[in-house]
């Protein structure tokens, strides 16, 4: 049974100020083959024992946490049936990662810089694609779109990276992005922050239209808490949990109310839930915005900088397409290179 506890403050974490010594420069990266583990890699255990394959996703899905801190590459998954955590293989990556339709997990490696599968059974990564070019891979966001493109975008940044049949395009905005940004498969439509603003801007990726959307607080250059849900985009900013309407623009955003430094979350659109951690990924908790509550849920059990979340589930089975795209049937949709 589920605890639910009224939002409490929970005390200021670390600094968000870190800095991720990444290389600059990119590699093509190698061909379309599976990519073999570090060297000293480690299998996964669970936090408490070891076990011998990570959990397996059910129809619930799985939650993922990692680090965007190189060298540190803390690499872990929760399981909600169960409430426990494993870790990993570690993985280092300096974006949050990306979920498919068919709640595939996505992820960019920090070296060499390309675009990687995850397979859950095996503890693997698979090569997919190279990298998008010239972009730094530090405190960045990646996306998955509903017919398998994928959306970059990064703090600093003046453009969203985005692939159209393997090869990957640029689409300038007039504003500085921050590392804050999800992709809703529900109306094609990606929404990312503004660099040290609440504000947050949603582009329609079937006409590459920008709405803006306009707050008054500040968020800082590298804030990860960013999901979108129900039509809302949540994100954190001053020390709360606001949301905006994403139908109705001139809206101020919503304070949720709940007091705390929760930097990093991912959204369970089937369970109208979000699942929220701390910046060192030390605590985890689960926000109903219907409800207006918190639910405390296992620790991860380990101190890592600058959390980030996934939380991969299927699609296909729960989401209510709203311009009618048919699982499978890309065809439905397509989008236009701006």
């Amino acid at each position: 049974m589920r605890h639910l506890v009224i939002c409490m403050a929970v005390p200021t974490a670390t600094a968000l100020a870190l800095t991720l010594l990444i290389p600059l420069g990119w590699a093509q990266g190698p061909p379309a083959t599976e990519m073999e583990r570090p060297a000293g890699a480690s299998g996964p255990t669970a936090v408490g024992g070891p076990v011998d394959t990570p959990p397996q996703r059910s129809d619930g899905g799985l939650l993922y946490l990692t680090s965007l801190v190189t060298p540190n590459s803390t690499f872990m998954v929760y399981d909600p049936a169960t409430n426990s955590w494993t870790t990993l293989a570690g993985y280092e990556t300096g974006c949050q990662m990306a979920v498919g339709i068919g709640g595939e997990l996505y992820a960019y490696l920090y070296s060499p810089p390309q675009i990687e599968v995850y397979d859950p059974g095996g503890d693997t990564w698979s090569y997919v694609m190279a990298a998008p070019p010239g972009t730094t891979g530090m405190y960045c966001n990646l996306e998955v779109t509903r017919d398998g493109e994928f959306l970059y975008t990064e703090s600093f940044g003046t453009a969203v990276h985005y692939t159209q049949g393997g090869t990957w395009h640029t689409f300038d905005v007039p504003f500085t992005t921050n590392v804050m940004g999800d992709y809703d498969p529900a109306s094609h439509q990606y929404v990312i922050g503004e660099l040290y603003t609440l504000n947050a801007h949603l582009i329609d990726l079937t006409t590459w239209t920008i709405t803006d959307f306009v707050g008054a607080l500040s968020n800082g250059e590298y804030a990860l808490f960013s999901s979108v849900m129900d039509g809302r985009y949540y994100c954190q900013a001053d020390g709360s949990i606001y949301s905006y309407n994403l139908s109705t623009p001139s809206e101020p955003p919503q304070d949720h109310g709940c007091p705390g430094y929760y930097p990093s979350s991912a959204a369970d659109r089937a369970s109208h839930v979000m699942y929220v951690a701390s910046l060192d990924g030390s605590q985890l908790q689960l926000f109903d915005p219907a409800a207006g509550t918190m639910t405390s849920l296992a620790p991860s059990g380990i101190f890592i900088n600058i959390s980030s979340l996934a939380f991969a589930a299927p699609w296909e089975a729960t989401m209510p397409f709203s311009d009618g795209f048919e699982s499978g049937d890309t065809s439905a949709w397509s989008a236009t290179v701006p």
